[in-house]
């Protein structure tokens, strides 16, 4: 799954989409807020920022399972965080970006398992020494 570049732009722009939504929806819930305007600006900052790591992580040439599945938990504890801190504070900006991280980890920890579940299904199809054959026949 992730290894085909036009599956790992289609994970980009998933990720992208889900930020955009989540940068307006912060933008409409801080609206009236006493500092609404610096909460939409770090927030749109920290959303930028994982979205540039996920482009890194998708524009290298090479397997990146590894940081995809990194990332993704990462954005799933920073969700919980997030969800504990909105239960004490209760902000609608701290419930915005919980969902955010959330949503992006689901999406990346899913990539990453349909990634693997595709890779061994494609490891059980091949021949055991198809690989060694077509390199020396080839």
């Amino acid at each position: 799954m992730i290894h085909h570049p036009g599956r790992r732009l289609l994970l980009f722009f998933t990720a992208q989409a889900l930020a955009v939504a989540a940068m307006i929806v912060v933008a409409l819930t801080s609206r009236g807020q006493e500092g609404g305007g610096s909460v939409v600006l770090l927030s749109n900052a920290a959303i930028l920022a994982e979205l540039v790591m996920i482009a890194a992580i998708v524009s290298v040439d090479r397997p990146i399972w590894f940081p995809t599945l990194s990332l993704a938990v990462c954005l799933l504890f920073l969700g919980i965080i997030r969800f504990v801190y909105r239960a004490a504070y209760d902000p609608d900006d701290y419930m915005v970006l919980a969902g955010w991280h959330i949503a992006v980890g689901l999406l990346l920890l899913g990539a990453v398992v349909l990634s693997g579940a595709l890779a061994l299904l494609d490891r059980r199809r091949r021949p055991a020494g198809g690989d060694e054959m077509r390199a020396r026949d080839g």
